[in-house]
């Protein structure tokens, strides 16, 4: 699934702190996204945006 950096910050910011949930500083997921290495395309995969 892909969702844009706007919509993914949204979303871990509205995150209550809690024994199930995993905080994220907004440093730590704007790094996780500029690294992911997403699929190539020799590499199955479907791709799904939200937002």
């Amino acid at each position: 699934m892909r969702a844009s950096p706007a919509s993914l910050a949204s979303r871990v910011a509205g995150r209550e702190p809690g024994p199930e949930s995993v905080v994220i500083e907004p440093e730590a997921l704007a790094a996780f996204v500029d690294g992911f290495d997403w699929p190539g395309d020799d590499e199955p995969h479907r791709e799904v945006r939200t937002d």
